[in-house]
């Protein structure tokens, strides 16, 4: 699979997880956003979810916080910033076990690692 199918897949798995876990979703046209997808809150109101793949080193798995583009055929990344999205949700290779992390828990960093998230919805909405 190339790079575009595998986010494919990762926002499916996390789309199934918010819908499995009593969540509608709703999920935006085009990529222009710098989310992936919606997910209602129990009081009515959207988290905008940007989903990433878990990369894997040794014993350690990351999530990626740091959003990519491509500027005249030249791939640069940057930091989220504040407002980008509410929650970042990374689906673990294999598992697909999906790990979520509050935007204000990141802190400017470019990757997170799986032990400072949650795999409950109720604890990031």
């Amino acid at each position: 699979m190339n790079s575009g199918q595998i986010g494919d897949c990762t926002e499916i798995v996390v789309m199934a997880s918010a819908m499995r876990a009593g969540y509608p979703v709703a999920v935006p046209h085009g990529h222009a956003k710098p989310y992936d997808l919606l997910v209602e809150r129990n009081d009515g109101t959207w988290a905008k979810v940007q989903a990433k793949t878990i990369t894997c080193r040794g014993h350690k798995m990351f999530i990626p916080a740091r959003r990519s583009k491509q500027v005249t055929g030249v791939p640069r990344e940057r930091r989220y910033q504040l407002g980008d999205f509410d929650v970042l949700a990374g689906v673990e290779p294999g598992t697909y076990h999906v790990w979520l992390i509050h935007f204000d828990c990141i802190n400017g960093k470019t990757q997170v690692t799986t032990t400072r998230c949650t795999k409950d919805w109720e604890d990031v909405l």
